[in-house]
């Protein structure tokens, strides 16, 4: 029975050492800690970890201090990873590692000044307040935009200049302080394509992407560096890396794009699957999807079905499932029966009064909105039920103008609200002379136009106010 007693217990203890080495325990106290005042009630304001890897990008692990300004959470974390530290509007970097046992303690009024760590991972994270206040990186920024109009020559010297200065705070900063293994390179990856960032910015604004010397520039860098890809720096140059090989394109190619409203992100996915391998094509399709999921834009289908067919790591498989099946039923279903879809691409000659030819003869009720609208998208259920009352009428017609850039979000509202009706994704062009017609540009704006095609009301009753029935049939008699 001891025997048995002993294995038991050695069992339950090498289980909770396991599960000690596959999270990270954080604790501080905050001075100073700030609150927030709802409906007439104060609350704490939150301190939040956020993890900078796309296998964590949705899961926020947040604490509310207490009021004393204690504060204590513990994550999960097979592996080290950067992260972030969010309090009331601030942020740290941090780095951790499982078994980290981190405390820290900041005064909220002066918080890089006053932030400090203690305890097992403290000397990798107080790398993070001392970079702050020997480099000043708001400062950089800064100048980096001003540099900019001087030339490339004088921008990419100050980008060396910098990059010798966050060198010699890093190397001195290792010197002196026993940081980890995984920490040392993680910063020197993160430095050097820091760097690479910054050089690579000024491309965006070269007039000639042909001829520019971004393809030069580029070819300096190993892009499929699977040892890199714990890096945020790494991640972001990938990102930046394909905008930059879409913006090459053939120009006609290019053009086209632009002109129906195809993301970037679509173009980059074929750029991806062809010029990437191994891990880093996993996580940077992974980044990808995840950009399309959050957009709710439809072409993440296809991006997801190339990724669960391709993808050799079972992680990001396995998290980009749980993230796709958030929407897959979003992306299966198609537009309402009477919802007609119209793309305008930017360039075409149709303006507004082309619009109001089309439906001459009908009283129109025009809805300006746009996916990211939150007021617009709370009429929508409304705006439902008045086409509903109207249904089977041929002298009215319900007309919806978006002012989204891409046709992912816009199609994807009309079928989460069920919207039938006459359906328009504005170029250019028919977004600015509407807006010039109806003294618009603020939404939501509902217009009512008579059977004549003449603007009766520019600012007519939303779909929520129970008399705009009233006012539309009375227009259809006239």
């Amino acid at each position: 029975m001891r025997i048995l007693l002993s294995i038991l217990g050695l069992f339950l203890w090498c289980q909770t050492t396991v599960l000690h080495a596959q999270s990270v325990n954080i604790s501080g106290f905050i001075k100073s800690h700030a609150a927030f005042k709802q409906a007439g009630t104060f609350f704490q304001v939150p301190v939040n970890i956020r993890i900078d890897n796309v296998l964590y990008y949705d899961k926020e692990h947040m604490t509310t201090p207490q009021e004393s300004g204690y504060f204590s959470l513990t994550i999960p974390l097979k592996k080290a990873l950067p992260a972030t530290l969010e309090y009331d509007g601030k942020e740290c970097p941090l780095f951790l590692s499982p078994g980290d046992k981190l405390t820290i303690n900041f005064n909220n009024d002066d918080f890089f000044r006053t932030i400090t760590f203690s305890g097992q991972g403290a000397v990798n994270n107080n790398f993070f307040p001392e970079y702050v206040r020997l480099i000043n990186p708001s400062i950089i920024e800064e100048e980096l935009a001003m540099r900019k109009d001087y030339g490339q020559g004088a921008y990419n010297n100050y980008c060396e200049d910098v990059r010798q200065q966050e060198e010699r705070v890093l190397k001195n900063y290792m010197a002196n302080n026993q940081v980890s293994h995984s920490f040392r390179k993680w910063a020197e990856t993160s430095f050097k394509y820091r760097d690479a960032n910054r050089r690579s910015e000024y491309f965006f604004r070269s007039e000639d992407k042909q001829n520019d010397g971004y393809t030069s520039f580029a070819s300096r860098y190993n892009i499929n560096d699977s040892q890199a890809l714990m890096s945020r720096d790494y991640m972001l140059f990938l990102d930046n890396h394909l905008r930059h090989l879409c913006m090459r394109d053939d120009p006609a190619k290019v053009a086209e794009r632009e002109a129906n409203r195809v993301p970037w992100v679509v173009r980059a996915a074929e750029i991806a699957q062809s010029k990437f391998y191994g891990k880093v094509k996993d996580y940077t399709m992974a980044n990808l999807l995840v950009t399309l999921i959050d957009a709710e834009h439809h072409a993440a289908k296809n991006i997801y079905n190339d990724l669960t067919r391709t993808c050799s790591d079972s992680d990001v498989k396995r998290e980009m499932g749980r993230r796709y099946n958030k929407v897959r039923a979003l992306f299966s279903k198609e537009p309402p029966p009477g919802a007609n879809l119209n793309v305008i691409p930017n360039g075409q000659q149709f303006y507004f009064k082309d619009l109001l030819s089309k439906y001459a003869g009908k009283v129109m009720y025009i809805d300006f909105w746009a996916s990211w609208c939150m007021p617009c998208l709370a009429e929508m259920p409304n705006s439902r039920k008045l086409h509903e009352h109207f249904k089977g009428r041929n002298d009215i017609v319900f007309v919806y103008l978006s002012s989204d850039e891409t046709d992912g979000p816009w199609r994807s509202n009309i079928i989460k609200y069920n919207l039938a009706g006459e359906h328009y994704l504005m170029s250019k062009e028919l977004k600015l002379d509407a807006a010039f017609a109806v003294s618009g540009g603020a939404l939501p704006q509902y217009v009512i136009v008579d059977k004549q095609g003449k603007i009766v009301n520019k600012s007519a009753k939303r779909p929520s106010d129970a008399s705009l029935r009233y006012d539309l049939e009375a227009l259809t008699r006239k």
